[in-house]
C-alpha cells in the first residue's frame, strides 16, 4: 500500500540512470531462503516449494569472468502422503567470456521428483507422484560466447531413477516402481 500522510508525494519516483557496464560486484549470502512460488500447481500442496539454508558466494565481472557458488536443501516430500524431508542441491557457474564459454551444474545426491518435476514440466499430460532421482548431476553450457551477444545454452546430464510413479495422459493406470538411468539432453530424455 501507499499511504500519504501529506506534505510528500505518493507518486513513485522518476526514472533514475541506467547502471554502469560492465557490472562489477560480489555477493554473499549466507542463511537464506528461496521461494518457488507456482501461480497454478497442479496439486494444492506444491504451490509453494523451499530451498532453504542457502548459502551463495559469487564474483561477477559481465564482461570478462563470472563464479557462482551455490548450496542449499530442498524441502519437500519424496510422495504426497510422505514425510517432510532435506534434500541437498549444489549449483556451480561461470560464464567466462575470456575464455568463451559458460558452465552451470546442478547436482544433488538425491531429489524427490514430485516437487521440481511437476513445477518444471507442469503439464497435465504427465503427472510425478513418487520416486526420487539419484546421483543428480546436470549441466547447461555454451561455447565461443562473446560478451554483449546472446548466446544459446546446451543441456547434458542425468541421474537414476529410483521408485518412480508417473502418471501419463494417454495412460489408464499410472507407470509404477520405475528404476534406471535417465539421460538429460537439449530437447530429449
Amino acid at each position: 500500500y501507499n499511504f500519504n500522510r501529506g506534505g510528500t508525494s505518493s507518486s513513485p519516483p522518476a526514472a533514475t540512470q541506467a547502471a554502469a557496464e560492465p557490472l562489477l560486484f560480489s555477493v554473499r549470502v549466507r542463511h537464506g531462503t528461496i521461494k518457488v512460488v507456482d501461480a497454478a500447481p497442479m496439486e494444492r500442496d506444491l504451490a509453494e516449494q523451499s530451498i532453504a539454508d542457502v548459502s551463495m558466494d559469487a564474483s561477477v565481472q559481465s564482461n570478462a569472468r563470472t563464479v557462482a557458488r551455490v548450496d542449499g536443501t530442498l524441502i519437500g516430500r519424496r510422495s504426497q502422503a510422505g514425510p517432510i524431508e532435506r534434500w541437498p542441491l549444489s549449483v556451480r557457474s561461470v560464464i567466462d567470456y575470456t575464455r568463451g564459454f559458460a558452465m552451470h551444474r546442478f547436482r544433488a545426491p538425491e531429489l524427490p521428483l514430485r516437487g521440481l518435476l511437476n513445477f518444471l514440466v507442469h503439464a497435465k499430460v504427465a503427472r510425478f507422484d513418487d520416486g526420487v532421482m539419484r546421483d543428480v548431476d546436470v549441466r547447461a553450457y555454451a561455447i565461443n560466447i562473446v560478451a554483449g551477444t546472446p548466446f544459446a545454452y546446451r543441456l547434458g546430464g542425468g541421474g537414476a531413477l529410483d521408485g518412480a510413479q508417473i502418471a501419463l495422459g494417454p495412460l489408464a493406470k499410472p507407470v509404477r516402481e520405475l528404476h534406471g538411468r535417465v539421460d538429460l539432453f537439449d530437447d530429449g530424455v
